[in-house]
C-alpha cells in the first residue's frame, strides 16, 4: 500500500520535480509531498494513497463540465475534480479505500487532506500546538 509523506507550512524553498524514484516528490514553497502517484500542475498537486472506486464516473463529471483530462491515473483525476469542485465540496463523491493529501498554492496556499469515511487508508496528520489555524 502506498503512504503519502509530506510537509505543510515550512521553511522549505524547493521547487518542482525534487526527485525520481519508486517515489515521486513534488514540492514548492513552504511544502513537500511524496507519494508513488503524484500530479501536481498549475498550483494544484494530488496525492492519493489507496483506491477510489469511482474513478470513471468522477473522470466523466469533470470533463462533462469542460475540463479535459488526458490521462486516466488516480492522481490526474483527483487533481482535475479539485479544481472542479473545489476546496469544499472535493471529496463528497469520492468512493473507497483512499485517503489523498491536495496542495492548492493558486493563491493563499491550502493543504486538504480527504480520507475515506471509515478511514480504510490511515491519514495521520500533525499540527504543533503553536501554530494558529488561519
Amino acid at each position: 500500500m502506498s503512504r503519502i509523506l509530506g510537509r505543510f507550512g515550512t521553511g522549505w524553498t524547493g521547487a518542482g520535480p525534487c526527485g525520481e524514484t519508486d517515489t515521486r516528490v513534488l514540492c514548492g514553497r513552504g511544502w513537500v509531498l511524496a507519494c508513488g502517484r503524484v500530479d501536481g500542475r498549475d498550483g494544484v498537486t494530488a496525492v492519493p494513497a489507496g483506491a477510489v472506486e469511482v474513478r470513471l464516473p468522477l473522470l466523466s463529471r469533470v470533463e462533462s463540465r469542460g475540463r479535459p483530462v488526458a490521462e486516466r491515473h488516480h492522481a490526474t483525476v483527483l487533481r482535475a475534480a479539485f479544481e472542479t469542485a473545489g476546496t469544499r465540496h472535493f471529496a463528497e463523491r469520492l468512493r473507497g479505500a483512499y485517503a489523498t493529501a491536495v496542495v492548492d498554492t493558486r493563491s493563499t496556499p491550502v493543504l486538504v487532506l480527504a480520507p475515506d469515511d471509515a478511514s480504510t487508508v490511515p491519514l495521520y496528520h500533525h499540527w504543533p500546538p503553536a501554530r494558529r489555524c488561519p
